[in-house]
């Protein structure tokens, strides 16, 4: 989900690619099905069984039209999620806010 403001804009997210090493989360994903042109997002992970916030981080959008994120997990959630594949059901969903550009 997109909020901007006082709108809501469901956008389904397809990760690219999702890597738990060392405790850190690496995430690629697309948003469909029109293309953002927001540069940077502030993310909140809500858990698919509990539907509550888990973990804020911030994604980038590189130069590809993927955003990147990069963040430390706490370290049950890098246990839960280190064995993860990006084919495997997701155990969580977004809530994205276009942030100011770093720049």
């Amino acid at each position: 989900m997109i909020s901007e403001g006082n709108e809501e804009q469901e956008a389904p997210a397809r990760v690219l690619y999702m890597n738990v090493r060392d405790g850190r989360l690496r995430l690629r994903f697309q948003l469909a099905p029109v293309p953002r042109s927001d540069r940077l997002f502030e993310l909140t992970f809500v858990s698919e069984t509990g539907l509550r916030p888990i973990l804020s981080a911030q994604a980038d959008l590189s130069g590809d039209g993927e955003y990147r994120v990069d963040v430390e997990l706490p370290s049950e959630l890098a246990a839960a999620w280190e064995t993860l594949k990006v084919t495997d059901p997701m155990p969580f969903r977004f809530i994205l806010r276009p942030a100011p550009d770093k720049t």
